[in-house]
């Protein structure tokens, strides 16, 4: 990079907010530009979402609000309109699907594709499919040094890593997390397959990513029980074809308390369900508002929402296509998915299972339990002092970057500009994506995140 003339950008990741960040600063170009994107696992573009080994995972938006271009509504209608399994339907039709994500995962293949083979003369692009373990900051500029050693400068650099490894819900040195029993990626294939005794799974997580796994697991043909755990054992609530809903958007304005923000919330739901409507549409109406809100609550009402409100939010935000609730609600029915609220208090290795021991929440009775399998299914890891990367842990301990407020990511203003330990901004280095989730809250779908691929490149391409 530092040998072609212009501007140099390294993207570090190479799912959908590195891959659409490089995609704008092409598209937004009008001088010199030289950009380097390094990707270490799955393939450009696809990132872990939409490198899934099923094609029994869907999208949980619906494809017409999947475009990856702000400005183009219907682009991944369109995509989505000329393929074979699709061509047949109308582009309303297709708007309303949820489509298999490894279908999305195409999608952006395509974008990349047709990127690099249409570059314009001015600008240049590299992918490199190697990790980075270090970036350190020059005078004007930083030096980027990839674990096999080789380094090379960028003028800006833009962290748009994704989500990162769940955190082991045992303590580092249990016996049980350096075992072939624990599966701490519950993304890959390996977490599903290779079972065939008829014993339970046992799932540590109640949220999207364990329908993932159960799905993952009867299609590998696997017949045992599933038993998934959290402290709560919240049930994942569907998604529901209902009207926008906009009235309580009239009465969410600064200055922001949760307290009151709350209040209004819970007489829209009353004011919803009395017309018969559905509540998960008062929901949907505070997503354009959410990172508003989130970002001028102060410190003390973040802490409140993460206590008390956070995990029903989530189970009101991240819901399920309906043929995929279905499917769920039948094996809970049948009793093949249990689901279950409490603490695990032990895990003890057999011979060729796990015997766990389970406190539930609700009259604190033990069950005790031998399962085949852990799979950790508790989300990704937020809090970068716990990234099992070599890369933040020199940047957290060079300053490059801090610790949010809340340990959910990296502290950045809105627009993703980085602060350093010192609380400052240089304009040269950004992040995007899960990394932001302590600044902005809702940061890790589609919506949000083609929104801030296209404005942190605007940003960078400033003088």
């Amino acid at each position: 990079m530092n040998n072609k003339s212009g501007l140099s950008v390294a993207i570090i990741g190479g799912g959908f907010c590195g891959v659409m960040t490089l995609v704008q600063l092409v598209k937004q170009s009008a001088k010199p530009v030289n950009i380097t994107l390094f990707n270490s696992v799955t393939p450009h573009a696809r990132g872990t979402a939409f490198s899934t080994y099923s094609s029994e995972h869907l999208l949980n938006v619906a494809a017409g609000n999947m475009s990856a271009f702000p400005e183009t509504k219907n682009h991944f209608v369109i995509w989505l309109k000329s393929l074979t399994e699709y061509s047949s339907l109308s582009l309303e039709e297709i708007s309303k699907l949820y489509v298999p994500r490894n279908f999305y995962g195409d999608y952006l293949e395509s974008i990349l594709e047709q990127c690099l083979q249409t570059l314009p003369n001015h600008v240049n692009c590299e992918l490199i499919m190697a990790e980075v373990s270090s970036i350190k900051a020059g005078e004007n500029n930083y030096f980027i040094t990839r674990t096999d050693g080789k380094t090379l400068e960028a003028d800006k650099v833009v962290l748009a890593t994704g989500n990162h490894l769940p955190r082991s819900p045992f303590k580092e040195d249990h016996p049980l997390t350096n075992s072939g029993f624990y599966f701490e990626n519950p993304w890959i294939r390996a977490s599903v397959n290779n079972l065939s005794e008829d014993k339970p799974v046992l799932i540590i997580g109640t949220g999207l990513t364990m329908v993932d796994v159960v799905l993952g697991l009867r299609e590998q043909n696997f017949k045992g029980k599933i038993i998934a755990v959290s402290p709560k054992g919240f049930h994942i609530l569907p998604l529901r074809p209902h009207l926008p809903y906009t009235d309580i958007l009239d009465e969410i304005k600064p200055p922001y308390k949760l307290l009151d923000l709350f209040k209004i919330f819970r007489k829209h739901i009353r004011k919803v369900k009395s017309e018969n409507k559905s509540g998960e549409t008062v929901v949907d109406a505070l997503r354009s508002k959410t990172q508003e809100v989130w970002h001028a609550l102060d410190h003390n009402d973040r802490k409140r929402f993460m206590t008390h409100v956070r995990h029903l939010w989530g189970v009101a935000r991240h819901r399920l296509p309906a043929d995929v609730y279905a499917r769920i609600q039948t094996m809970i029915g049948e009793g093949s998915l249990e689901i279950l609220a409490g603490r695990i208090s032990n895990a003890v290795i057999n011979n060729t299972t796990v015997e766990i021991t389970f406190k539930t929440r609700k009259d604190q009775s033990i069950k005790v339990f031998e399962v085949l399998r852990v799979i950790n299914c508790t989300g990704p890891e937020a809090d970068p002092s716990k990234f099992r990367s070599r890369l933040f842990k020199e940047m957290l301990n060079d300053g490059l970057v801090q610790i949010d407020d809340m340990s959910l990511g990296i502290k950045a203003d809105e627009h993703g500009r980085i602060m350093d330990a010192n609380g400052n901004t240089t304009g040269k280095l950004f992040a995007l994506g899960s990394l932001l989730r302590g600044t902005l809250w809702e940061t890790t779908a589609v919506p949000e995140l083609r929104t801030q691929a296209a404005g942190i490149a605007e940003l960078i391409l400033k003088k």
